[in-house]
């Protein structure tokens, strides 16, 4: 199936663990998750294990209907509030990184964010990388590292 509406992975990084959380954005720009699946690694993984599951989500989301929920169903089932001690979206974004990750035709986009706002809870993109959507599993790793190491010196 081709997806028309946009796939994006979100990486959070941070408490030890990074969570992959595919995404897809609507024309509206509500975020829909397809289900309550994730994948969870350690904070350090291998390059090329990072972008296999970049690549598995998005897989994943061009082979799984979207299932429309409100806010309110989304915040009880999502992959943050089960594996974090935060209570809170506000108080898990101001303890873990987040990267962004959208299949754009052809290209896939890495985008390093920074927290901005009062609290620090909205992520604002700082610098985006962009690859060919056949690259390397090694080679999406790397950009995703480097897309951390941005976010890091802002």
């Amino acid at each position: 199936m081709e997806l028309t509406n946009r796939c994006i992975v979100h990486i959070y990084k941070g408490e030890g663990k990074m969570l992959f959380v595919p995404i897809v954005q609507l024309e509206n720009s509500h975020f829909f998750h397809p289900s309550e699946w994730y994948i969870k690694l350690s904070s350090e993984p291998e390059n090329e294990e990072i972008g296999n599951s970049v690549r598995i989500c998005i897989n994943y989301l061009i082979d799984t209907p979207i299932i429309k929920c409100d806010s309110f169903e989304y915040q009880e089932k999502a992959p943050w509030r089960k594996e974090s001690r935060y209570k809170s979206y506000n108080s898990f974004s101001n303890h873990n990184e987040l990267i962004c990750i959208t299949k754009n035709g052809d290209a896939m986009e890495i985008t390093a964010t920074v927290r901005t706002g009062k609290r620090g809870i909205c992520y604002n993109p700082v610098e985006e990388i962009i690859l060919p959507f056949n690259a390397t599993d090694e080679d999406i790793g790397n950009a995703v590292n480097k897309a951390f190491e941005i976010s890091n010196r802002q």
